[in-house]
């Protein structure tokens, strides 16, 4: 369940825990460089208890918890922006989302829980985009966007190729609707499946707005909360009998759901005397005893169910609330294996087959030998179930009632009435062997007829079905997991099994790469081969969401485990599978909903070895790049770079100077060229020109690096270390401060100060970052610098700390060539204590009766001034031209 954009979507209902995606209401892109995605998306019709987690392409959204869109509910905190600290996410990849409200790129979340009032917009969207509050009603008055009744995010992504090759797929684990709890008279958060089903019932939006049976609800929501021993593989030892955790959309009937639910408890209910009954599966014993002298009739009656309406063993998925949950090897649900933030969370996952087999502690298969050793499977799939245990739980129910094949119809007389559809009771008839035989009333007709001598008789029916209490007996050491039985279903001999573990992928690795560059979006297609051994072939089918016509996508080899389906980026599509073999197909395998990734046209992929390039310097002025092994993740790829060991480059590979040698002291791009994304032995390629790879599809970037220096004797060598940021905290912004530290000449920082006649402001900041090492001899800064003063009274400069010492590097109050300043670095001092603050400041104060005079602010003030009275300013600017910020060892 991805998050869609899609005009008049059906609206979701979610009830206990569910991890979804929404319904993308409105989108824009703001920022100056236009990098800003503003996502407003809807993920329920109706209040929810809390929002648990986000997922950002599978990565879990951690927050700071100290802004002031942070909002903790029911346990829950969740807003305000990323804490910037580095998790693992899928696949082992590092990532971190970062505070964008701080000035850094990352994610920014503010939550509403469908409880808001009319007018409540969120403020922090209209003013990163005015037009989400512009919107005036044909009154004349204002509509503020309060998306009343409605859970939803306003979400802020910033662009980061690092964390983000796309728009994000953005999911959210969410506890949902309260429900009434009549035992306590409070309406909270449950996972109960007797009060969530009473809710549904009685609900007039979505529901069927009906009464339900408040003293028969009390005994079922106990039932409900019974603790039931599991076998300890999974996350508790005990768990609630029948939980329930469901989510859909309103296009779905409320029969379909209410089906779903029931077949999560083993369920049944009952509408009686204008109330619904509600019946979770258990045994509750006997309500009445008859015999054959109470009947009016004799009985129809059939000891057997049809060959075709048997089944030996129940298989079908339940929804898995984490990973790994389908991993040969691994149990399901196994907290030690656990990883929440991973994208295939609360996914349709197979359970165990359960069969009343040696595996489940039978002597032998009974049922599988009464039917001829012929396997008959039974699909029971379990959408509103979370745990596996439970899941196995209710198969055996569906099994062994399905065994209790006797049944049909009894005609009772007035005392019959005091029996309702599911009681049970027993039956002594001796005729047919029956003595105190249980039996469960599936249907009651009552209706009056002539008796004898013409009088009125009431007259009552019984459908009826053979139970006993073993069918919900449950024991843990019938509990299986994947440690100790193969979890693909049993594929009976006139069933055909299905594919499992569908997955949909739509990005640049699935993309299709024309010879001319241009690229086609696709989505892959994979799933897991059906355990059928007659399956021959996968059959394709898609279709736009919405659509009422499937496209044929073909058939692929059963042995393949993977198709591709063309389409068009920022589509929506439903997407179904199903085995074929000789004769028969087996039920479709759905996927609704899947947007299509976007996918750039031509793109360079970049900084995929970062760390991995080691530079050296010869005595004969040359250079030389060591490229270490590395692992390049390419979409879904995982590509193995120089398995081989470490490759060397001497030569310059730039347009135009190939062959070359390296230079010392010269900041080099290393690339490689992989138009067939395979890895492997490729061959590295130093450059200083960006043209030579940028904008290529198949051109990879490592790293960059600034190669050392050495003396031509040799017997003394040097290193360049660099600062890796800037705060920036004048009142005039500094202008591209990361050319101070680029390793090039010809580029620049620059810092200025202006005044005005009325205004004057001031420009100022501090680089650091420098590695995080101490050299063992002196070492010198360096900075590389100009300067120019327009006007009088103005004063440029820059000064060095390092541990409890201050230095004053550059002071100038007057224009001056570009040079280089220094100062020299005590042996032992750790390059990461040095931070260089620069300034740029100019200002002169004009008054009548004095003349002019100078009140040039001092470094490190800081602020702006505003002229009063009958001061005036004289225009004037002071300009720092910052080439080259580093350290020499």
């Amino acid at each position: 369940m991805s998050t869609i954009r899609q005009s008049a979507a059906p609206r979701r209902v979610i009830y206990g825990t569910q991890r979804v995606g929404g319904v993308e209401i409105y989108e824009s892109t703001t920022g100056g460089s236009k990098d800003q995605y503003n996502l407003v998306i809807v993920y329920a019709c109706h209040e929810i208890t809390s929002f648990h987690a986000m997922y950002l392409d599978g990565r879990r959204l951690y927050f700071t918890g100290t802004d002031g869109d942070y909002v903790v509910r029911n346990g829950d905190g969740f807003g305000g922006g990323g804490n910037g600290v580095t998790y693992t996410g899928p696949n082992g990849q590092q990532y971190s989302f970062a505070n964008a409200v701080s000035g850094h790129r990352g994610v920014y979340v503010v939550p509403r829980f469908g409880d808001q009032a009319f007018g409540d917009y969120i403020q922090g969207l209209t003013n990163n985009d005015p037009t989400w509050n512009t919107y005036v009603s044909p009154n004349g008055t204002r509509d503020y966007p309060s998306v009343m009744g409605c859970a939803y995010c306003y979400i802020k992504v910033e662009y980061n190729t690092d964390d983000f090759s796309n728009k994000p797929d953005i999911k959210c684990t969410i506890k949902g609707k309260a429900v009434y709890d009549p035992r306590t008279g409070e309406t909270a958060y449950s996972e109960n499946w007797a009060l969530i089903l009473a809710d549904i019932i009685t609900n007039t939006d979505y529901g069927l707005g009906s009464v339900v049976n408040q003293d028969q609800l009390i005994a079922a929501a106990n039932i409900c909360d019974e603790l039931v021993a599991t076998n300890g593989t999974y996350t508790t030892v005990y768990e609630s009998r029948y939980s329930c955790n469901y989510t859909w959309t309103l296009d779905k009937s409320i029969g379909e759901v209410l089906s779903d639910i029931l077949n999560g408890a083993a369920g049944r209910m009952s509408f009686i005397d204008g109330e619904w009954f509600l019946f979770p599966g258990t045994f509750v014993g006997s309500s009445a005893s008859f015999d054959s002298s109470q009947l009016i009739a004799a009985p129809d009656w059939s000891s057997q169910r049809k060959f075709r309406d048997k089944c030996n063993r129940v298989q079908g998925t339940y929804i898995a609330a984490s990973y790994p949950y389908n991993v040969s090897g691994n149990g399901y649900d196994d907290t030690t294996l656990t990883q929440d933030n991973f994208n295939l969370g609360f996914q349709p996952c197979s359970y165990p087959t359960f069969a009343c087999d040696t595996n489940h502690g039978y002597a032998a298969d009974q049922y599988l030998a009464e039917d001829n050793n012929v396997e008959l499977v039974q699909t029971l799939d379990l959408s509103s179930v979370l745990s596996v245990a439970q899941a196995q739980r209710v198969a055996k129910i569906s099994l062994l009632r399905n065994r209790q094949q006797g049944s049909g119809t009894l005609v009772f007389g007035a005392e019959a009435l005091i029996l309702q559809p599911n009681d049970t009771f027993t039956m002594t008839y001796p005729q047919r062997g029956w003595y105190d035989k249980l039996l469960e009333v599936t249907k009651m007709d009552v209706s009056i007829v002539n008796g004898d001598g013409g009088a009125p008789q009431i007259q009552v029916a019984l459908s009826v079905q053979e139970t006993d209490p073993s069918v919900y007996v449950w024991n843990a050491t019938d509990e299986l997991n994947l440690h100790n039985v193969e979890v693909s279903p049993i594929a009976g001999s006139g069933v055909t099994s299905p594919p499992t573990n569908l997955v949909l992928t739509s990005s640049s690795a699935t993309a299709l790469v024309q010879p001319d560059g241009t690229v086609i979006p696709r989505i892959e297609l994979t799933w897991d081969t059906p355990a059928d051994v007659r399956v021959t072939g996968i059959e394709v089918q898609w279709q736009l969401k919405g659509a009422t016509t499937w496209n044929d996508g073909g058939t692929v080899s059963v042995a393949s485990n993977v198709a591709y389906i063309p389409a068009v980026s920022g589509q929506t599509y439903d997407v179904r599978i199903r085995s074929v073999r000789s004769g028969a197909q087996s039920v479709w395998v759905e996927l609704d909903g899947f947007t299509a990734g976007l996918v750039l046209a031509t793109q360079t992929q970049d900084g995929f070895g970062i760390g991995s390039l080691v530079g050296e310097a010869y005595p004969n002025n040359t250079a030389a790049i060591v490229c270490m092994p590395f692992t390049a993740n390419v979409g879904q790829l995982s590509l193995s770079i120089f398995p081989a060991g470490e490759v060397t480059i001497t030569t310059d590979g730039t347009v135009g100077g190939s062959g070359s040698a390296l230079k010392q002291q010269t900041l080099y791009y290393v690339y490689y060229v992989d138009q067939s994304y395979v890895g492997g032995n490729v061959t590295p390629i130093a450059t200083t020109n960006k043209a030579d790879f940028q904008g290529k599809i198949g051109y990879f970037r490592v790293d960059s690096i600034i190669t050392p220096y050495v003396s031509s004797t040799g017997t003394s060598g040097s290193a360049l270390y660099y600062p890796s940021s800037f705060s920036d905290t004048g009142t005039r912004s500094t202008t591209n401060p990361g050319q101070a530290y680029d390793g090039d000449l010809s580029t620049y920082a620059y810092v200025s100060g202006a005044t005005t006649s009325t205004t004057w402001t001031t420009g100022e900041g501090t680089f650091q970052g420098f590695p995080n090492i101490a050299l063992s001899s002196t070492s010198t800064l360096t900075i590389n610098a100009s300067g120019r003063i327009v006007g009088d009274g103005g004063t440029i400069g820059a000064t060095i700390t390092y541990g409890s010492t201050t230095a004053t590097v550059i002071d100038e109050t007057a224009t001056f060539a570009q040079q280089a300043f220094t100062v020299t670095i005590p042996a032992n001092t750790p390059l990461n204590t040095i931070s260089v603050y620069v300034w740029a400041y100019s200002a002169v104060n004009l008054d009548s009766s004095s003349g002019p005079e100078p009140v040039t602010p001092s470094p490190g003030s800081g602020g702006s001034g505003i002229a009063s009275g009958g001061t005036t300013y004289e225009p004037a600017t002071s300009f720092l031209s910052l080439y080259e910020i580093y350290v020499q060892g």
